[in-house]
């Protein structure tokens, strides 16, 4: 548990980290067998990774107290110590991002504790530290069109958001994100909106915020839907070739796993149907309004269709 997985550029995957985190596996699917690495050199527990342009793989952060990174070369099984970041350890999940000039962005990884961005030259092995114009918390971060980012977090009263654009280093201030900050899945749609499921994690209980939110940056603003039915807590969600998000697994608020998925209609709840989250001015939790329409296709049985 808690490991990160990479595509490689041939196909295999590089699975790091995790409760024995010293060990990396690689899968390969062409045969469905599994092959260990070389023993990484540093304790990775719950890391980023990313592929790098020239095949190579970043791993960064993770729990343990060590403060490292480390980049692995498939062509020679080989890891190696990557310079380390001057802000420090990235903790817990990292979002690790390639950049269109081969650099990596570094966003977060301490939830509910202060933050950082960083830029990571694979080439020069150095990093570089993005000034922000305010302290954010719990920081993550999802990808724009454009090659842009949405930061978002807390400044210890409210829920903050910025965009980053990697290209010129600058950073503008985006609408307040109405969710609580915490842990959650984040599914870029089709039309280049963001699918924000903030429905908690495992330990931690019935979450009274249960939610689903949708960012729609053409038009700076935050649109509310409701959330899925069970309510569940630490599931995944995948973009599908038809437009709609299937969100499957994760655990109910007593903690019962989940062995079910539904599919999410985004197209249904956005155009013209979605209510719209009054002035991002007002505080949390805002007044509840007409449910929007959406799509939910809940499983019944091996051989049931939608």
């Amino acid at each position: 548990m808690s490991h990160s997985a990479v595509r490689l550029a041939d196909g295999r995957v590089l699975v790091v980290g995790g409760t024995d985190s010293l060990l990396a596996e690689i899968y390969d699917p062409a045969t469905g067998n599994w092959a260990t690495t070389t023993a990484m050199g540093l304790t990775h527990f719950a890391p980023g990774a990313a592929l790098l342009s020239d095949g190579r793989v970043l791993v960064v952060g993770g729990n343990y107290g060590e403060v490292g990174n480390e980049i692995y070369d498939p062509a020679t099984d080989k890891w190696s110590l990557a310079a380390v970041n001057p802000g420090g350890p990235h903790g817990q999940k990292p979002m690790v991002a390639p950049l269109a000039d081969g650099r990596m962005l570094v966003i977060g990884g301490n939830y509910w504790q202060p933050s950082k961005v960083e830029l990571y030259n694979p080439q020069a092995d150095d990093w570089t530290v993005v000034s922000l114009d305010e302290q954010i918390n719990g920081m993550t971060a999802a990808p724009l069109s454009g090659g842009q980012f949405l930061i978002f977090g807390n400044n210890g009263a409210n829920t903050i958001a910025r965009i980053f654009n990697p290209a010129s280093g600058a950073l503008t201030r985006a609408a307040r994100p109405p969710l609580s900050i915490g842990p959650c899945t984040i599914t870029p749609l089709a039309n280049g909106s963001l699918l924000f499921i903030n429905i908690g994690y495992y330990g931690q209980g019935a979450n009274p915020n249960a939610s689903i939110y949708i960012y729609d940056p053409a038009h700076n603003r935050w649109m509310y839907a409701r959330p899925p039915a069970p309510l569940r807590q630490a599931p995944t969600a995948t973009l599908l070739d038809s437009g709609l998000v299937l969100l499957t697994g994760g655990y109910d608020p007593p903690e019962n796993a989940l062995a079910s998925a539904e599919l999410y209609d985004p197209a249904a709840a956005i155009f013209n149907k979605l209510v719209y989250l009054p002035s991002v001015h007002q505080s949390f939790p805002y007044e509840p309004r007409a449910a929007p329409n959406y799509t939910i296709v809940l499983p019944r049985g091996p051989t049931a269709t939608p």
